[in-house]
């Protein structure tokens, strides 16, 4: 990956940029199933562990937006982030994992979303002596899941549907990933979906 980002950077003819390119999207997608086959190995092995330190949801929610930025302009989208007023500056808790919490649900979001919107919220459940819960929506108004499917969608290897991974790519580990972490800091996960007229996944999550 990193020798085909230096290839690119390199005169090339528009069928060398073409095949550079493929090469890129194949690595990353390789290294991407790496990841997740390693993360799951990690949580099944119990593991896994949770760093508890101060961090700026704003500044993290930020930051995920921007990774986001292009994906959704190239492919004509608006994505927009609400933070409600009353959510905390400052939380402790597991940054990164929130972090991977998120890309997996907007990068899943944006995958599936052809026309539209995605829109990602942040708001508070309840506040509870020195404990926030916090409510993440993503919301997207893409092909959405079929009602049977929405028990099933957090297992690992389940897809929304069988030619998913023909169609989109992806490992079918996401969503069980995006479970544990949430499930393991004490939160819990729900998808919502209207078939044809795009899903909501709603995390709430203790700091």
């Amino acid at each position: 990956v990193g020798f085909t980002t230096l290839l690119q950077k390199t005169d090339l003819n528009d069928q060398q940029g073409q095949f550079v390119g493929l090469i890129k999207s194949a690595g990353e997608n390789l290294l991407n199933i790496v990841n997740d086959i390693l993360d799951i190995s990690k949580i099944e092995a119990g593991m896994l562990h949770f760093d508890k330190n101060p961090f700026s949801i704003r500044e993290l929610c930020y930051s995920v937006e921007m990774m986001f930025y292009h994906y959704a302009t190239e492919k004509k989208l608006s994505l927009e982030w609400i933070i409600d007023n009353n959510v905390p500056e400052i939380v402790t808790g597991d940054k990164e994992r929130l972090t991977q919490i998120l890309n997996n649900l907007v990068n899943n979001a944006l995958k599936f979303t052809d026309k539209g919107s995605i829109a990602v919220r942040v708001s508070v459940v309840e506040f509870k002596e020195q404990v926030v819960v916090l409510r993440l929506s993503v919301k997207d108004t893409g092909v959405g899941i079929q009602p049977e499917k929405l028990e099933t969608i957090f297992e690992r290897f389940e897809q929304a549907e069988a030619n998913t991974t023909k169609k989109y790519g992806g490992t079918g580990l996401g969503l069980s990933i995006v479970k544990k972490l949430v499930t393991m800091q004490g939160g819990s996960v729900l998808a919502k979906s209207d078939p044809g007229a795009g899903a909501e996944f709603i995390i709430d999550i203790p700091f």
